[in-house]
């Protein structure tokens, strides 16, 4: 169980960094809320940096992945969902002054969090320690098929493109309507602000379009990936557009209603996690024979 009390200790680390940072986002957007306006860049990398933390972290709950989860997957799930409540209360709009009433409860009730997640995590450890695994004897390699095989250029594109097509959608598509869209800017920048949000959305769509064709085999299943993924991720982002606009006000409402609009992207963060993990398997079975595969010649979309 060496690699799996590993895995925890850097479940730890990830869960503490993002403390870090939101502590830091917390205080700072506090203290000089309008200075960290100013800094675009900064700002959405901020705002970014919970979907980071959340899919870092989220590695632990893959017990399809790793049977040697199972050990603790209640305590995962559980810190897994305390840990986006935490990004929530931190990154809701709020006008809080640095030490004020708000500041103060809002701090409280993230450090009540922290240490909810510690004694989870803690308590994973403990388990990690004490779990013996159940020993299979005879171990079978999965057959996968020429077709797979020589698609292996593909499914790796096809996950980078996953990846990559997210973090620009949360980051130039939702993260600039959040951050820029509601605040007193010239009329022009706002326009600037929402053709890239929805250029980064349609690329988002095209990308995951590409994404599904290349890495399956059957394209029927692909389509249905693809469709499925596309409605949900447009739901999750008509919501955030409109509520960028105050339709729901400014509070816990309009916080909570973002969030679920975000909360709509899991189903393309499971395709891509899925995505990844059949192509770490496939790559593995392949062996040594992984760039003779890879190498060959790539074929057309």
């Amino acid at each position: 169980m060496l690699l799996v009390k590993k895995a925890v200790r850097l479940l730890m680390l990830l869960n503490l960094m993002s403390y870090i940072s939101n502590f830091a986002f917390a205080f700072i957007y506090s203290y000089n809320k309008v200075g960290v306006q100013r800094n675009v860049i900064l700002e959405v990398g901020w705002v970014l940096s919970p979907f980071v933390f959340l899919i870092a972290t989220s590695f632990i709950l893959a017990t399809d992945y790793k049977e040697e989860y199972k050990a603790f997957k209640t305590e995962a799930i559980i810190d897994w969902f305390i840990r986006v409540a935490s990004c929530c209360v931190v990154f809701q709009e709020f006008n809080f002054k640095f030490l004020s009433s708000g500041f103060i409860i809002q701090q409280v009730i993230v450090a009540s969090l922290l240490i909810i997640n510690i004694y989870l995590e803690f308590k994973m450890y403990k388990k990690a320690k004490e779990h013996i695994p159940n020993k299979k004897v005879n171990i079978e390699i999965e057959k996968i098929s020429e077709e797979e095989k020589h698609n292996i250029r593909e499914m790796g594109k096809a996950t980078t493109l996953g990846m990559i097509s997210f973090f620009v959608f949360a980051g130039l598509g939702m993260g600039s309507m959040k951050t820029d869209i509601n605040y007193k800017s010239p009329d022009l920048f706002m326009m600037l602000v929402m053709f890239v949000s929805i250029y980064a959305f349609i690329w988002f769509l095209i990308a995951n379009y590409r994404k599904c064709y290349l890495f399956y085999l059957d394209k029927t299943l692909a389509k249905r990936i693809f469709v499925r993924d596309a409605l949900y991720a447009s739901l999750g982002y008509t919501i955030v557009f409109v509520s960028a606009f105050g339709f729901f006000g400014i509070g816990m409402l309009e916080s909570s209603v973002t969030f679920i609009g975000i909360l709509l992207l899991y189903p393309t963060i499971r395709t891509d996690r899925k995505m990844g993990l059949r192509y770490t398997k496939v790559k593995g079975i392949l062996g040594e024979n992984f760039y003779l595969y890879f190498n060959c010649k790539e074929k057309n979309l």
